[in-house]
Order: C-alpha cells, then sequence, then structure tokens
C-alpha cells in the first residue's frame, strides 16, 4: 500500500495535482465522501395520541361501503379530532353501494367544487376500503391526478377480496338487477373483477404518490367478521376481516397494522383509532405531504 502511494504521487506530480488535493496519494475527487442519500421516514403506530405537524395539503377522508351506519358515523371522532390538531380536514359522501364508477364520479364533483370554491390547488386523500379505490379510479380516469397530491389507503381490497366473490356468486341475478338491488359495488371487489377489469384499467398515476396500510388480526369467535375472517384465512390468508394483508398492498406499502377492519375508523371500543389518524398525518407530514 504505501509503495502504491509514492507510485500515485508520481503520477500526480506529472498530471501537475498539488499535493493539497491529495488525501492518502489520491485525488480529493476520488476519496470525497457523497452526500447522504436521505432515507424516507419510517411510519410509527403509537400507542397514545401525541401531537401533529399538520400536513402541507388538506385532507380529505374517503369512505368505504355503506358509509355511516345509523348513528354510527364513517371515521368516529377522527375529523374532529384532526382539526383541532390544526389540520385542514373534509370528508364527503358517496353512494354507498353503487359502483366504483359512480362513486369516483360523486367524490370528483365535490372535490373539484371544494378547490373551486377554496381556491385550493392539491389534496391528500386517505381512504378507507372501497374509498381507495374510488379514489384511485378519480385520479387516474376522472383527471383527479390535478388535485390530488397523495393517496393513502387503509385495508383497501386493491386485489379484491374473496368474501365478496361468494357473496356475489350466490346470487344468481344479472348485473343490471344486482345494480337495482344495490349489489354493485359488491360486484367491484371480487377478485375476478379487480384482477381483469379495475386494475388493468387503473394505473397509478405518476404525478401522485401512493401509500397503503394493511391490517392483521386475530378475531374472537364473538366477533362480528370473525366468519368472514375464516373464510379468507383459508383463501388469502391474514387479514383484517374482511380484506387480506396481501390485497391491501399498493403503491407503497407502509406497514402492516394490529387492527381489523372496523378499528381502523374507531368503530371499536378497544382501540382509539384517533391515535393512528394523528400518526398518518405526522407520516404525511415528514414525506413533504
Amino acid at each position: 500500500f504505501m509503495r502504491l502511494k509514492k507510485l500515485r504521487k508520481k503520477e500526480l506530480g506529472a498530471m501537475n495535482i498539488s499535493s493539497r488535493s491529495v488525501i492518502n496519494g489520491f485525488p480529493r475527487f476520488l476519496t470525497s465522501v457523497a452526500p447522504a442519500i436521505s432515507r424516507p421516514t419510517p411510519f410509527t403506530l403509537n400507542n397514545k395520541l401525541v401531537s401533529v405537524i399538520p400536513t402541507k395539503h388538506p385532507l380529505i377522508l374517503c369512505h368505504g361501503m355503506g358509509g355511516d351506519k345509523w348513528i354510527l358515523k364513517y371515521f368516529t371522532k377522527i375529523p374532529e379530532d384532526l382539526t383541532s390538531q390544526g389540520c385542514r380536514v373534509f370528508s364527503f359522501k358517496v353512494p354507498r353501494y353503487l359502483s366504483v364508477y359512480t362513486r369516483a364520479q360523486c367524490l370528483k364533483d365535490q372535490i373539484v367544487n371544494l378547490a373551486e370554491t377554496n381556491n385550493l390547488k392539491k389534496f391528500n386523500l386517505i381512504a378507507h376500503s372501497m374509498g381507495g379505490l374510488d379514489a384511485r379510479h378519480f385520479i387516474t380516469n376522472l383527471d383527479g391526478h390535478h388535485l390530488v397530491a397523495s393517496l393513502t389507503t387503509l385495508g383497501t381490497p386493491h386485489h379484491g377480496s374473496y368474501c365478496c366473490d361468494i357473496f356475489v356468486n350466490s346470487i344468481s341475478t344479472p348485473l343490471d338487477l344486482k345494480t337495482r338491488m344495490g349489489l354493485e359495488a359488491h360486484h367491484n371487489i371480487t377478485v375476478k373483477f379487480m384482477k381483469e377489469v379495475f386494475n388493468p384499467q387503473t394505473p397509478d398515476h405518476p404525478e401522485v404518490a401512493y401509500f397503503s396500510f394493511g391490517g392483521a388480526k386475530k378475531l374472537s369467535q364473538l366477533h362480528p367478521l370473525f366468519i368472514s375472517q375464516l373464510i379468507l384465512n383459508k383463501y388469502e390468508g391474514e387479514n383484517d376481516g374482511l380484506v387480506a394483508l396481501e390485497s391491501s398492498k399498493w403503491g407503497e406499502f407502509v406497514s402492516r397494522l394490529p387492527l381489523d377492519h372496523a378499528e381502523m375508523i374507531n368503530w371499536s371500543f378497544q382501540y382509539d383509532a384517533r391515535i393512528l389518524f394523528r400518526d398518518l398525518v405526522n407520516f404525511l407530514s415528514s414525506r413533504g405531504f
């Protein structure tokens, strides 16, 4: 190594490179340290409420199939809590059981109106379950990419849910009749439809960031989603009671959540989903959204 250093110095002298530009016998430009590559901030699911750093863009919460249940509000207490932390939060209602195309168009109309009325340019969409599919169709096929900076999905069946295949196939009626019966949304979440129709027609838009989270939790026999979880365990693997973990993965899969499908939207006495949503907001803020 010492001989190599001496040889290098002779060569550098012949090349007219001063000793100040040399480190250990080698040109400084060859030994300089490259700039550190910034790594994405990891997501952390806390066990208590933490302070929130509001996002750059306003938030829009997109609900899944069914929407509000009587007096039970979708995203229970979530918008109010995030607003109290300084976030700008909006949520819209779309048809509960109509097709993803109808729901997405309804979502678009409301977001466009919101943007124009309030002179807003971009939004961060946080969607649960089928709401993630509505958002994807809006972004890709309805020019929504002009208004969306990021889409974060929670328990969205991006690759379908086998439970819907069983349910839809058990009702032997034409699709137009299923539409009138309010079953069109269920048909749009079948594994076959997602694989052969929706996903090929709905590629990610390069101007939008896609983040996904999935739930996986073993449910008790008394849980309302226990039977559907058994079905998914057999055909698709671990799941949140309605959507398999693998099916929930889309774009950048950020984290596996120890939650069931209902806990993600605060429909549980055992978990406070305000914790989850505060952590989601901090995650988006750390990514510059």
